[in-house]
């Protein structure tokens, strides 16, 4: 009877928590009940559907929810006995998403823009954590990646229209999962030459910009290594004298996400990790003289995993099961370099075996995996006339390649597309094809002193382009021009044609169209540049891309063996890319360096002759970058860098209109990119301390990313059925702890 009445006596607090915005039942989260002196009086989890019930005294409590991807939430509730309150919360992500783990040198060659970091300069710089390649970033004509991914996109252009080389050869990927690092370990890196455009006739293949990756020597002074340990990743190089006059340097790194990220990721985030995501790399290099010139050979390769199972997917039943990422390559590149006995001419002859896979997995009805088989050989002579007024070069440039790949995808997106489309709407297609694809290329080029201030650099590339079986014969000729005003400024101009082969699923028979042809693009440019001091140096460029045939989204239809099918693409779409660059440079002196770069940008598409322009999805209007670093005694240096951009333009959902065969909402779309992202801004500092023994160096440092913790919008989220947004804010303040101990 006592304890009937005592039951009586208590009050009954149920409810359901949920995600904030798009209103998910958050599960597993803890809900906790306190006394108004802090003592906590009950607790429990909430159920699969972020249902849960508790019994307490009446009275006056605080009640807290707490939840591994939420911030914290109190209420108070006054509950009376006898009575059942029912409640519901609504909790706040941290970051909303289905997961987050987030030199001056002088080379021979004439471009109009070429920017050459030295990476004792850049591995410094703020934000970077320590990684030269992550310095690109910072330069003029660089728009900024989203979410820190370190994505390439130069001058307007989208990232798969720049090169990625390593010492002029393809190099399958710049960086690990998400931008952490690159897949070059920086301290075997010479330097980094970056082309935004208007690039010599050497290359090809490519609408955008260059980067290329020239490796350094191996030390041959004696034995050095190192061991780096960071937050992210543990890795070692060791390198030293090889033979007569020669070297060699083995380096590797692993991450060890995959071991923290398990402990951390909690149970209401709803994913069961298989594989957690997980990277390393490697790099062994080989350097001999040989037949008078020398010999580099450099075996390196790359690996990334990511396994996970999605058991309660956000709106789209179609997402649900084994998300999977793979991406491995391992290449060996070798050249040889030197003179062709005593008759002036130099020679460098270069080749890149190596062998790709890329497979991944969406859910239960998406995926793919393709892996390729490639050669790439180069052949460059050189050789001066006229005392050397005249430089003749020329060269072959070879890229062969076999694939096979199975797949089961939807056609792909174009730019301008509704960002957000429900996955389960997409009508996918099954795609089994294999075959090779031979690209060979000739090039020549003439840097002509015409005057002892006027350097005229002509030059002409010829490609033949084989897509799926189709050949076509491009011809780019390409003009630069030096004009060196006084000894302390120097004029540049430039002009040429660029074209680039269509992506694969663009020209593929089942996902696009036969006919689908290789994009060109006219690149002019304008620059001045100007000694200001010994150690300042001021840059300006002016430029313009017009681009046409690009591949646009097409609603006609075509003959194609003798039927009728949906053109799908075409080569309809054109565009223009305008702006401006200006780099204020100090190169390293007294212990101090840093630059600012500003870039003013129009980057414009249009999808078929006659329909109005609209902006590119990768137009930033304004890119400012300001970066500073001091070493202010002799073992402590430290940096700050600021970033400032507009945000990219993406296309607004107008309204949802139901699918009934599919049961979800489709996006009716407004005008093409019509809407902007809020601008981003953001502050990094970086402090290093070294220590300095006998035999050996240790090296502490701190970089913290987002000092302010700034929340930058880089999504606009809309729930189920389009009616309401969130933004998706970027990464909150990081910060980096390194310890780097070399001998």
């Amino acid at each position: 009877m006592i304890g009937f009445l005592v039951a009586q006596a208590l009050a009954t607090l149920s409810g359901q928590v949920r995600e904030r915005g798009t209103r998910e039942p958050v599960a597993y989260a803890s809900v906790i009940v306190e006394s108004a002196a802090g003592a906590s009086v009950a607790r429990t989890e909430t159920d699969e559907q972020g249902g849960f019930t508790l019994e307490v005294a009446p009275g006056t409590y605080q009640v807290t929810v707490l939840a591994g991807d939420y911030l914290r939430f109190s209420a108070r509730e006054t509950l009376a006995a006898g009575q059942r309150s029912s409640v519901r919360y609504f909790l706040e992500r941290r970051r909303y998403g289905r997961y987050e783990t987030v030199v001056r040198g002088r080379p021979a060659r004439e471009e109009v823009t070429r920017q050459s970091l030295e990476t004792e300069e850049i591995v410094k710089i703020p934000g970077t954590v320590g990684d030269a390649l992550r310095s690109i970033e910072n330069l003029p004509g660089v728009a900024r990646a989203p979410f820190n991914s370190g994505i390439l996109v130069v001058r307007g252009s989208p990232p798969e229209d720049s090169l990625i080389l390593l010492d002029g050869h393809q190099l399958p990927q710049l960086y690990h999962f998400g931008g952490l690092t690159s897949v070059v370990n920086s301290d075997l890196v010479q330097r980094i030459d970056f082309l935004p455009g208007n690039a010599s006739v050497r290359y090809g293949r490519f609408l955008g910009g260059v980067v290329d990756v020239v490796p350094r020597e191996p030390r041959r002074d004696g034995m050095h290594g190192y061991v780096n340990t960071s937050v992210f990743d543990t890795g070692g190089l060791v390198e030293g004298p090889a033979g007569s006059g020669g070297g060699f340097a083995l380096a590797a790194r692993r991450s060890y996400i995959d071991v923290i990220l398990p402990a951390l990721l909690p149970d209401s985030a709803g994913i069961n990790l298989t594989t957690a995501p997980r990277y390393y790399d490697y790099q062994a290099i080989l350097s001999q003289p040989a037949a008078g010139g020398r010999l580099h050979v450099y075996l390196y390769g790359s690996d990334d995993r990511l396994t996970f199972v999605a058991a309660r997917p956000a709106d789209d039943p179609s997402l649900r099961g084994t998300y999977d990422t793979t991406l491995y390559f391992h290449n060996l590149y070798a050249s040889w370099a030197g003179p062709l006995g005593g008759s002036g001419w130099t020679l460098r002859a270069s080749m890149q075996p190596g062998f790709q896979h890329s497979s991944a997995s969406v859910g239960e009805e998406t995926n793919f995996r393709i892996e390729y088989l490639n050669l790439d050989q180069r052949l460059e002579l050189a050789h001066g006339f006229a005392g050397d007024r005249v430089r003749f070069s020329a060269g072959l440039d070879v890229e062969t390649l076999h694939y096979d790949g199975r797949a089961r995808v939807p056609r792909a997106p174009v730019d301008g597309d509704v960002q957000q489309m429900p996955f389960g709407a997409l009508q996918r297609f099954d795609l089994a094809e294999s075959g090779w694809d031979l690209e060979p290329a000739a090039w020549a080029e003439v840097a002509l002193a015409a005057s002892s201030r006027l350097t005229v650099t002509p030059g002409v590339r010829v490609d033949l382009e084989s897509v799926l079986g189709h050949q076509q014969l491009t011809l780019d000729p390409r003009i630069a021009l030096r004009y060196a005003w006084s000894g302390r400024t120097t004029l540049r101009a430039g002009a040429g044609l660029f074209h680039e082969p269509p992506a694969p699923q663009y020209s593929d028979l089942t996902l696009g169209s036969p006919f689908v042809r290789a994009e060109a693009a006219l690149h002019y440019s304008v620059g001045i540049d100007h000694q200001l001091a010994p150690s300042w140096r001021l840059e300006s460029t002016a430029f313009y891309k017009a681009l046409r045939s690009l591949v646009a989204a097409s609603p006609h239809s075509i003959v194609y063996q003798g039927k009728v099918r949906p053109e799908v693409y075409s080569n309809d779409g054109s565009g223009r890319v305008v702006g401006f660059e200006l780099l204020l440079r100090r190169e390293l002196a007294r212990g101090l360096f840093g630059w600012l770069a500003y870039t003013l940008l129009s980057s414009e598409r249009r999808d078929a002759p006659g329909q109005p322009l609209h902006p590119s999805d990768f137009d930033q209007t304004h890119v400012l970058t300001a970066v500073v670093s001091w070493k202010f005694v002799r073992t402590w240096e430290a940096g700050v860098r600021f970033r400032y951009a507009t945000g990219n333009p993406y296309t607004p959902v107008a309204a949802g209109i139901y699918d009934a065969d599919h049961d979800l909402y489709l996006p009716l779309p407004g005008p093409k990119d019509s809407d902007r992202l809020p601008a981003f801004n953001q502050l990094d500092a970086r402090i290093d301390k070294r220590w300095v023994f006998d035999r050996w160096m240790l090296t502490a440092y701190l970089d913290v990313q987002n000092v302010l913790n700034h929340s930058n919008t880089e999504f606009i989220l809309h729930n189920f059925d389009y009616s309401q947004t969130a933004p998706v804010t970027g990464l909150p303040i990081i910060p980096a702890l390194g310890i780097k101990g070399e001998f």
